[in-house]
């Protein structure tokens, strides 16, 4: 491995932990107003994990076609899309509403996590080919 490839995965996994961390805390900002105060559902996590489905389905599949180099695609693949999903955090949050009997919830979480970010990953090819 070269040392500038670890350079490229450092920058792009700080990209994606902080706009992780600007999604947590936008969420914690609305969460505070009554429609959204009682959803147990870890939003921010959902939607980030999604989005880094879409965006490492768009990365891989055109790599060639923008004829990005081999830095590029780490710096946005293994980087930011790594720093920016969260699957750590999805299996802390999943035990965590287990830990307080949430287990609906848990459920509905684990499947929408799975289920939305297969899709995503499916459709995003098949509207760039």
């Amino acid at each position: 491995m070269k040392g500038i490839e670890i350079i490229y995965v450092f920058v792009g996994g700080g990209l994606g932990s902080v706009l992780r961390f600007l999604a947590s805390m936008w969420w914690k900002r609305l969460s505070q107003q009554p429609f959204f105060a009682t959803t147990l559902l870890p939003w921010p996590t959902l939607i980030v994990n999604v989005i880094g489905c879409i965006l490492i389905s768009v990365f891989y599949s055109q790599a060639s076609r923008w004829g990005l180099s081999s830095e590029a695609r780490l710096l946005l693949t293994t980087g930011f899309c790594g720093g920016l999903t969260t699957f750590s955090t999805f299996n802390y949050e999943t035990v965590t509403l287990c830990q307080n009997n949430h287990y609906a919830t848990a459920a509905i979480y684990v499947a929408m996590s799975l289920v939305v970010g297969f899709l995503s990953v499916i459709l995003t090819l098949r509207c760039l080919h």
